[in-house]
């Protein structure tokens, strides 16, 4: 899934409340961070009764370690590096984010 690519019916919308965070709500939907921020072109936190789209992720949400690299996650998961680059809009991987496989 790229965000460029995204149809009408793969987004979803969600009303911010008090307190809620980019990185509460990410985690809440299994979405990657980054993938959220991209779509809703965000420059500032989130504030209260804001109105934010998600994406329905078709894939499942990996948590990166230490250890990985795309070319790790890609061989253990028989993905395409470069599918795995698009869709995650990511060149390297660093611990604990969220990507999609």
């Amino acid at each position: 899934m790229t965000l460029s690519k995204l149809k009408s019916e793969e987004i979803r919308f969600y009303k911010v409340r008090y307190g809620q965070t980019v990185s509460s709500l990410c985690a809440f939907f299994s979405l990657p961070n980054f993938l959220f921020i991209n779509l809703n072109k965000l420059k500032t936190e989130l504030y209260e009764g804001q109105i934010v789209e998600f994406p329905v992720v078709n894939g499942k949400i990996y948590k990166t370690e230490a250890s990985d690299t795309i070319e790790l996650i890609c061989k253990k998961n028989n993905l395409n590096i470069d599918d795995f680059k698009k869709n995650n809009k990511l060149d390297y991987v660093y611990p604990s984010i969220n990507v999609v496989i």
